[in-house]
């Protein structure tokens, strides 16, 4: 068995859940979202690939309103395993809504499923 470093649990990131009657009987009044979220929720990290170069940033004005292409990474998508690849998650830099009502922008779960919490 291996294991691949993802975040220490400082990088976590901490929300309380969305109002009961949004998320009805899985969370309680004062529970912390650690209880029902189904994801850990990080800061962007270098392992997921997702910071853009120098080289891919877009200049402003640069696209004069068109779409282009190869401009820095998507804004949604899968996040990957940084050792065997594996789809461990999701990201989107829209934003995202928890298992527990709450809306969490930017958006980079990472679900408790696909990793141990050591």
């Amino acid at each position: 068995m291996y294991r691949a470093h993802i975040a220490d649990e400082s990088e976590i990131m901490q929300h309380l859940p969305k109002e009961e009657s949004a998320v009805g009987s899985h969370a309680k009044r004062g529970q912390t979202a650690a209880i029902v979220c189904s994801a850990f929720y990080l800061e962007v990290k270098d392992w997921m690939g997702l910071t853009p170069t120098e080289s891919e940033s877009v200049e402003e004005g640069k696209n004069d309103g068109k779409e282009c292409e190869g401009t820095g990474p998507a804004i949604d998508g899968k996040l990957a395993c940084p050792k065997c690849k594996g789809k461990i998650g999701n990201y989107s830099w829209y934003g995202s809504t928890c298992s527990c009502g709450k809306w969490i922008v930017p958006s980079f779960a990472v679900h408790k499923s696909k990793v141990d919490f050591i």
